[in-house]
């Protein structure tokens, strides 16, 4: 008895994923070669769990190559162009079901992924000056570009690329939250940015009773508390941090800095009286 009511529950199932899937409409894979017109085409190559899937032919220099991906592997891919290659497990629509796109851009300075999570407006992007990649939301775009300009006028030693909103890691995110930090307490005086001591943290000690890690932490936790951002800042957003609230974190402090006068209740007093308040390396 208990076949005959189950048989009918898994075909509601069933129906219920086939129409999710509709409504999301088939995953797809969009590899955009984005280097210089001279360089080496673009060859990849994908393994999923069912079959190797070759790429029918090279990708060339500012050409984009689109194909559908099957909802149930997972795509594990090999991309070489030139002397570069690069290798990822990149994609897995059945975990990844709301994403619609995946986006595989080569750049000179390596191969990035992005999801899109709509239609991405590329003629919007394309307006953009010098975008780094296609990304699925112009706000981002917007954002990067802010965020890159900020920290090259700051001088900080490490450029800023998308691939730190889009995939972050904790290293450089530390660097680039206590540069905008440093800029946002002292802003007048950009000299006071010690990017001697930041440097330090290309190779640093994680643990997190670090005095240096854990000075950094409370100051952007109170800055952050302050300007009553929408999402709590914890240690771990500078141990292991996650795209999405580490885009929210740099856009908070971005805002902050530029727009300071009108964030009154900032009680800067208080930060400076905190031990280190350069942010220095101990």
């Amino acid at each position: 008895m208990g076949t005959v009511f189950r048989f009918p529950l898994l075909l509601t199932l069933v129906l219920c994923s086939l129409f999710i899937e509709i409504a999301h409409g088939a995953p797809v894979i969009t590899i955009i070669n984005s280097l210089p017109k001279d360089s080496p085409p673009l060859n990849m190559k994908c393994k999923t769990n069912v079959t190797v899937i070759d790429i029918e032919h090279p990708v060339n220099a500012g050409e984009v190559y689109i194909r559908n991906a099957e909802t149930n592997d997972l795509y594990h891919c090999l991309a070489m162009w030139g002397r570069y290659f690069t290798e990822f497990e990149a994609f897995d629509p059945k975990r990844d079901a709301g994403h619609d796109k995946i986006i595989w851009k080569a750049e000179k300075d390596g191969f990035f992924l992005s999801y899109d999570y709509g239609q991405v407006d590329f003629d919007a992007l394309e307006q953009l000056e010098n975008p780094d990649i296609h990304v699925d939301s112009v706000r981002t775009m917007n954002l990067f570009r802010k965020i890159k300009e900020v920290l090259a006028a700051l001088d900080c030693p490490k450029k800023f690329i998308l691939r730190d909103l889009i995939k972050p890691d904790a290293d450089r995110t530390k660097l680039f939250l206590s540069a905008l930090l440093n800029f946002c307490i002292h802003r007048e005086d950009y000299g006071q940015v010690d990017f001697d001591a930041l440097e330090q943290l290309e190779n640093p000690d994680l643990h997190v009773e670090s005095v240096w890690t854990m000075n950094l932490f409370r100051k952007i936790k109170e800055v952050l508390a302050a300007l009553d951002c929408p999402k709590k800042f914890i240690l771990r957003d500078l141990i292991k941090p996650n795209a999405d609230r580490t885009e929210l974190f740099l856009s908070a402090l971005l805002n902050f800095c530029i727009h300071r006068e009108d964030y009154g209740q900032v009680d800067f007093d208080a930060l400076e009286k905190l031990e280190n308040p350069d942010l220095q390396w101990t």
